[in-house]
């Protein structure tokens, strides 16, 4: 029989996104076929799932006034004094200052009492609307499928939610920093002043 010399591209798709050592291993098996291995970033599917962060970012714009933009993230934490078992970080990125809000579960509730309180303190106390809310891809807030009611409330504010794209962990950004930084400063001061883990 003839032998098949399909393309490389063509292969690869056919057995199911295999990488470039198996395809070769495959090509080596079967008989009478001729292909040569593809790399997985020249697959825009396998480059897509297998993304771990996004490379090239524009630049973040600066908040233009306070409380414009905020970024929140949430960090597991050991068992809190009242059995907290999340901190809730909001960065308000204009002028840097973090908020922590301790939390019991992880779940949109309890999320949303949190962010819903902080937007109407902002606009009790300063007069000033969140435009612009930073977060990850958390499923609490923004389910695989349909609309959560986190999201609902933002449209109705008239607030947008800024997320990296899906499929990929990019960090959210300044929330995430700060909140690591913070985990940091906090076992650096206990840790001085030899206090028990569980304070």
């Amino acid at each position: 029989p003839q032998s098949r010399a399909d393309s490389e591209d063509l292969w690869h798709k056919r057995s199911g996104h295999l990488g470039p050592r198996a395809l070769q291993a495959l090509a080596q098996a079967a008989q009478n076929v001729q292909i040569k291995g593809t790399k997985r970033i020249e697959c825009p599917d396998c480059s897509t799932a297998h993304a771990s962060q996004v490379i090239s970012r524009r630049p973040r714009e600066r908040s233009p006034k306070p409380f414009y933009q905020i970024s929140w993230d949430l960090f597991d934490m050991p068992s809190g004094r009242l059995h907290e078992e999340w901190a809730l970080i909001i960065k308000e990125e204009y002028s840097g200052k973090l908020f922590n809000h301790n939390l019991y579960t992880k779940s949109l509730d309890e999320i949303m009492r949190v962010i819903e309180g902080f937007e109407a303190r902002v606009w009790r106390k300063y007069q000033l609307h969140i435009v612009e809310i930073q977060q990850d891809n958390d499923t609490a807030t923004r389910p695989w499928r349909g609309r959560s009611r986190y999201e609902e409330w933002a449209e109705e504010k008239g607030i947008t939610i800024l997320t990296p794209p899906p499929y990929t962990h990019e960090p959210n950004g300044s929330a995430e920093r700060a909140g690591q930084e913070l985990i940091t400063k906090s076992i650096k001061i206990r840790s001085s002043a030899n206090l028990p883990a569980k304070l």
